[in-house]
């Protein structure tokens, strides 16, 4: 019951975030059910060996989502939504164009400082051979971002740099 109520609550938090998200269609008024919008694609898992160029182009939509999924879901206590369980099994990918078009599983979700996104991605894809270099292009993407984070502000020309 706590997964299914994380990965509802999740749900309709981050509804308006992005696209790849499901939306809830039905909620269940007598057991722990609800039903949601199908989104089109395969799992990463299931698709056949990737090239180098689909692997980065891919990669880099999903560390995309991590940070807009992490910004435009309503805060909590200064903190961040989170999903530890971005996986294979769990990024939807059309097959033909290999381009992210869903993202499911919320249930293990939770609220966090800005610095801890790299951990965001699931051991899921590190653990599954040829996807191990698309879990390496989305954590250098995610150091990318996280970099201005963990550098002090200072004043340079009047405006703020980090």
């Amino acid at each position: 019951v706590i997964y299914y109520d994380q990965d509802y609550e999740m749900l309709q938090l981050a509804k308006d975030v992005d696209s790849v998200i499901p939306s809830v269609t039905y909620v269940g008024k007598k057991s722990v059910f609800f039903g949601m919008t199908r989104k089109r694609g395969v799992t990463l898992f299931s698709l056949p060996e990737l090239s180098s160029e689909e692997k980065l182009a891919l990669a880099k939509e999903v560390a995309a989502f991590i940070v807009k999924f992490a910004l435009k879901t309503p805060q909590r206590n200064g903190l961040y939504a989170q999903n530890p369980d971005i996986n294979g099994g769990n990024i939807l990918v059309d097959p033909e164009t290999k381009r992210m078009t869903g993202m499911i599983d919320f249930g293990d979700a939770y609220y966090g400082p800005l610095t801890e996104l790299k951990t965001s991605i699931g051991q899921g894809i590190h653990d599954q051979g040829s996807h191990t270099e698309i879990n390496d292009f989305v954590q250098t993407e995610l150091k990318v971002f996280l970099a201005p984070q963990s550098r002090p502000a200072r004043k340079v020309d009047g405006a703020i740099e980090r």
